[in-house]
């Protein structure tokens, strides 16, 4: 039996045969193991620089998808907040969705390089 991790794995492959312009990613990790989760991650990132593939991923992890986003939009009953990462950590709909402002140190975490134009991952 395929764990959670390789499942995702193998599920990310059909997906990606032949190569979309644009890849619908929705909670792509729930149920992985932070092992996986980085994998997942790294795969990803690596598929959208070299494939040059837009990718909308659905999360509720904040932290991951805020270290590998160009652009999120925070939904709650419709559009609450859009924009960079920073700009919607900071925004006043995210502490009044969540009742905090969350810690901005890992956005400056070095991440993969990102040219202008690229488009991003979303989180919900």
């Amino acid at each position: 039996a395929l764990s959670g991790g390789e499942l995702q794995r193998v599920l990310l492959a059909l997906a990606l045969d032949p190569i979309p312009n644009l890849l619908l990613l929705d909670e792509p990790v729930s149920g992985v193991d932070q092992r996986g989760l980085a994998l997942f991650y790294e795969i990803v990132a690596e598929l959208r620089a070299k494939e040059d593939l837009a990718i909308l991923l659905i999360s509720h992890d904040l932290g991951m998808t805020a270290r590998h986003a160009d652009k999120v939009v925070l939904m709650n009953h419709g559009i609450a907040a859009a924009g960079t990462p920073e700009e919607v950590y900071r925004s006043p709909a995210m502490e009044q969705i969540f009742g905090i402002l969350p810690d901005l140190s890992s956005l400056h975490a070095p991440t993969e390089k990102r040219t202008a134009g690229e488009e991003g991952t979303t989180w919900n």
